[in-house]
């Protein structure tokens, strides 16, 4: 069913224009991939947001400046939460998969 409304939307809306995004999309996301994975924003959070109280992003139950605090908690917690949870899901895996082989 999915392969049938895809096959739909690329044949039925503008092909070249979906192409093109699709392609141009995976070279944006091979190029900066590993780029923004270590990415923690660490002139920010050591100086502060320049502008943050003229946008309207200094949140005092956070903290400080809304997009600094969130990119040093989100990746650490995000970091801690794999880490942390990465044994379970082996034995989970492990466990469901118990004797199964591929044919």
């Amino acid at each position: 069913l999915g392969v049938c409304i895809m096959t739909m939307v690329l044949f039925l809306e503008d092909t070249w224009y979906l192409l093109n995004l699709f392609c141009q999309s995976i070279g944006f996301y091979l190029q900066w991939v590993i780029q923004l994975g270590f990415h923690c924003d660490a002139f920010e959070l050591s100086t502060g947001s320049y502008g943050a109280a003229a946008r309207g992003r200094e949140y005092e139950d956070l903290g400080g400046d809304g997009p600094a605090q969130w990119m040093d908690w989100w990746t650490i917690f995000y970091w801690g939460w794999w880490i942390s949870w990465s044994p379970f899901v082996g034995m989970f895996i492990a466990k469901i998969s118990k004797g199964r082989t591929l044919r």
